[in-house]
């Protein structure tokens, strides 16, 4: 039997496309309704975000609470540490005991990888975010850098 992780294959380039029925990831406001991009503008509450596929699966009463369950689990906007993972269906918290995501993927140039995250850490607010993660990646393939699997 296979485990979750094997089964799991997570690509950022499906979070940002726009075609990719799994991509364009969209803020979801209490109204259900889908925003922009997947990032808290500051005073913002706490954002809950979805791909297109699941905004298109759920009703707008369905994507409202959903937003209230994450924000009634997580109600600081600005805590750090690891995301606290909310159903899409209102339902709550996401069961802890769930395996992290291991990273697959390896630099080749650990120095370059360095420096697009050192960038990336003065230009976005929050890091580490989708958003910032992405940027830092074409950032560091800009610089030459590429990737091997482990």
């Amino acid at each position: 039997m296979k485990s979750f992780t094997q089964y799991l294959k997570e690509d950022l380039r499906k979070w940002f496309s726009k075609t990719d029925p799994d991509g364009d990831w969209q803020r979801i406001n209490s109204k259900g309704e889908a925003i922009g991009p997947c990032a808290a503008a500051p005073g913002e509450p706490k954002p809950k975000c979805m791909s297109r596929k699941k905004r298109k699966s759920l009703t707008k009463k369905q994507r409202a609470a959903a937003v209230r369950a994450k924000r009634r689990h997580d109600p600081d906007a600005n805590r750090s540490g690891s995301p606290i993972n909310v159903s899409n269906y209102g339902g709550g918290k996401i069961s802890e005991d769930a395996t992290p995501l291991e990273e697959k993927n390896i630099p080749t140039s650990p120095e370059k990888w360095s420096r697009a995250k050192a960038l990336a850490r003065s230009k976005f607010n929050v890091y580490p975010s989708a958003y910032a993660n992405g940027w830092a990646s074409k950032k560091y393939k800009a610089m030459g850098g590429g990737w091997r699997t482990a």
